[in-house]
C-alpha cells in the first residue's frame, strides 16, 4: 500500500535524554488551592501521588518554543508563531518541532515532531531513597511602595532549591520529507 503522508514516512523516533539541574531556584506554580494563615501562598506543581515536585513536560517544551522563536526574531507579538510568518527564516523548523497554534491548520506541517515528557525528580534526590535534605524552600516577597518605603502585599513563594536535578525525556519523530530538525 503506498504512502499517503505528504510528510512521508516515518523513518525514526529520537529519544533525547538529559539531567536538569535547578541552578537558581525553580518555581512552577501549582495554582491557589487553598489559603492558610501563614502557609505557603504559591506552591510549586507537586506529583498528586508522590507529592514530591516535578517539572511538567508543557512548561518545558512551551520554554523551548518560546526561546526559539525569540531567536528568529519574528515574533507577532503576544502570541505564538503561526503560517503567517511561516516563511521568514528560522521559523519552518520551529512550527514542524512544536505545531500551528489553535487558529491555524494546514497539512504542510502535519503533526508536531516534539513531544515532552514531565521531568521527575532523579532518584538520588527522592527521600524515600534516602535525600533528607528539602527540596523546596519558602521564599518571602512583597512589593515595597517607592514613596512611603513600606512593604506591602507579602507572600511566600515555595520554589525548588538550587542543586536539585530531574530527568529530562523528550521524542523527536522524524519523517522522509522533514528538514533535518535533531
Amino acid at each position: 500500500m503506498p504512502d499517503d503522508n505528504p510528510h512521508g514516512a516515518l523513518l525514526a523516533i529520537h529519544r533525547i535524554e538529559a539531567d536538569l539541574e535547578v541552578v537558581t531556584g525553580l518555581h512552577i506554580g501549582a495554582g491557589d488551592l487553598e489559603m492558610r494563615i501563614g502557609g505557603i501562598d504559591r506552591p510549586v506543581i507537586k506529583d498528586p501521588v508522590t507529592e514530591l515536585p516535578y517539572v511538567p513536560g508543557s512548561s518545558l517544551k512551551g520554554r523551548m518554543r518560546a526561546l526559539l522563536e525569540w531567536t528568529t526574531g519574528a515574533l507577532p507579538g503576544d502570541r505564538p508563531l503561526g503560517l503567517n510568518e511561516a516563511d521568514k527564516p528560522g521559523v519552518r523548523p520551529i512550527l514542524l518541532l512544536f505545531g500551528l497554534g489553535g487558529g491555524d491548520s494546514s497539512t504542510d506541517f502535519g503533526p508536531s515532531r516534539l513531544s515532552v515528557a514531565d521531568a521527575f525528580l532523579l532518584d538520588a534526590f527522592r527521600p524515600d531513597r534516602g535525600r533528607n535534605a528539602p527540596l523546596t524552600e519558602a521564599k518571602f516577597e512583597n512589593q515595597i511602595n517607592r514613596i512611603s518605603g513600606t512593604a506591602t502585599n507579602p507572600r511566600q513563594t515555595e520554589r525548588i532549591v538550587p542543586g536539585v536535578r530531574f530527568r529530562f525525556d523528550a521524542r523527536l519523530r522524524r519523517f522522509a520529507n522533514d528538514p533535518e530538525l535533531l
